[in-house]
């Protein structure tokens, strides 16, 4: 089991903690598996650092893994959120 950090975006983060999404797709440039961890980042673009993170996280565990439908090099995510690190 790996535990991924991801930089995650404001307005998505917001959907992430009210559980309005439950899934994410994302390029499998980590080689995600069934069980990992993934905690999502929050933060916003900055010009002079690139991304700013807010200090906000969220603590997803991977409970599918998909690529049905999604363009190749890409899965689809279910997540069980477990801890909200806000």
């Amino acid at each position: 089991m790996n535990e991924h950090h991801i930089k995650c975006f404001k307005p998505r983060f917001e959907l992430l903690v009210t559980g309005d999404i439950t899934a994410d797709v994302r390029f499998n440039d980590r080689d995600y598996k069934k069980w990992d961890i993934i905690v999502f980042k929050e933060g916003e673009p900055c010009s002079f650092e690139g991304f700013k993170f807010t200090g906000r996280s969220l603590r997803a565990t991977i409970s599918n893994v998909d690529t049905y439908g999604v363009q190749p090099g890409f899965v689809a995510l279910s997540l069980k959120f477990t801890e909200k690190l806000c």
